[in-house]
């Protein structure tokens, strides 16, 4: 695994807490290797019931339909395991990649911001999928049966008990 992900993970793990989750991280391995991560983070989870995410995708594993898959999987358990009422994601306003996968998923525009980087000043555009929506189009996602095991031993520490 990458140094810089261990960390990242670890980073994120040990600044979260159940009211405001830095990042709930879900690494992708394809023949041994890290091709990607998919993260959830949320703010008040518990009432609010609204995760964003965030990912990163190897160079030579991107046009693959690995990007799309990750998302669709972890917007599974966000909902499904987590009982969330929507989820947002934000982009670059160049990043046709991130937009086409946000698009394909039936998230909808919800905003935008500008972010201020060490050289520049990035177009953020903001989406959102709703539970409603997602439950209409998911099946259409292609991908097979998605299943979840062993997610109740993580919800204490999101906030949410012990069982769902």
């Amino acid at each position: 695994m990458h140094e810089w992900i261990a960390r990242h993970v670890w980073r994120s793990r040990a600044e979260s807490a159940p009211d405001k989750w830095r990042r709930l991280s879900f690494l992708l391995e394809v023949d041994g290797d890290v091709a990607g991560s998919q993260d959830l983070k949320a703010s008040d989870f518990p009432q609010l019931r609204i995760v964003e995410s965030a990912s990163w995708l190897g160079e030579r594993f991107r046009g693959t339909g690995l990007g799309k898959a990750m998302r669709a999987m972890v917007l599974h358990f966000a909902f499904q395991a987590l009982d969330a009422t929507a989820a947002e994601t934000e982009s670059e306003e160049h990043n046709d990649a991130a937009l086409g996968v946000t698009r394909s998923l039936g998230y909808q525009p919800c905003g935008d911001r500008y972010a201020q980087r060490v050289d520049r000043i990035d177009h953020m555009l903001w989406s959102r999928l709703t539970r409603e929506r997602w439950a209409l189009l998911r099946n259409g996602y292609g991908l097979d049966e998605v299943g979840i095991s062993g997610a109740e031993r993580c919800l204490p520490m999101l906030g949410l008990g012990e069982t769902r």
